[in-house]
């Protein structure tokens, strides 16, 4: 979440890519620690990483959380999509920050749904915001579709939202579907 926030903001997503690549395999909370302590190093004065990191083995997800907007996740076995609020501050807060992280199935026909608060805080011409329970619905009653094409519904939706006005934040969409 950094495009159209400057070159510090862009600074801040290459040092934490560059974190990530060098990280050993470890459980989400605990990779957000060891990323936290390599912003918190550099110090890009009050910039805050905000990062949100899905582990998928089989059908088990593993969920942690450094300041996002929650997950939402499609339950193909109940018919429901669930939203799953992890806190977490945002990375280069403080020295010692210990992360939430929660571990839950991801099975046949699920869909996870990472987005960034650029899609739920986009306004409309009357300044109403898209919001959360709107993205909700919309992955509720898209989950028969393939991930790409949700993810394209998706953008649909807020480009006729925003009424083909520019948002003020840059909105990111990962959506994964367990085939």
């Amino acid at each position: 979440d950094a495009t159209g926030h400057g070159t510090p903001s862009g600074m801040l997503v290459s040092i934490t890519k560059a974190g990530i690549i060098g990280l050993p395999e470890m459980e989400p909370k605990e990779m957000l620690r060891a990323l936290n302590k390599v912003v918190k190093k550099v110090d890009l004065g009050i910039l805050r990483m905000s990062l949100n990191i899905a582990h998928i083995q089989g059908e088990l997800l593993t969920l942690s959380s450094a300041g996002m907007p929650p997950y939402f996740i499609y339950r193909a076995e109940g018919n429901a999509t669930e939203e799953i609020m992890i806190s977490g501050i945002p990375l280069g807060s403080f020295n010692e920050v210990y992360f939430d992280q929660i571990v839950t199935s991801f099975k046949q026909g699920d869909v996870l749904a990472i987005i960034s608060d650029g899609l739920a805080e986009a306004p409309n011409l009357s300044g109403d915001l898209f919001d959360y329970p709107r993205i909700q619905s919309i992955i509720q009653s898209t989950h028969s579709l393939t991930a790409k094409e949700i993810t394209a519904v998706l953008m649909k939706e807020a480009d006729q939202w925003l009424s083909g006005r520019h948002n003020p934040d840059d909105i990111t969409i990962v959506i994964i579907k367990h085939i």
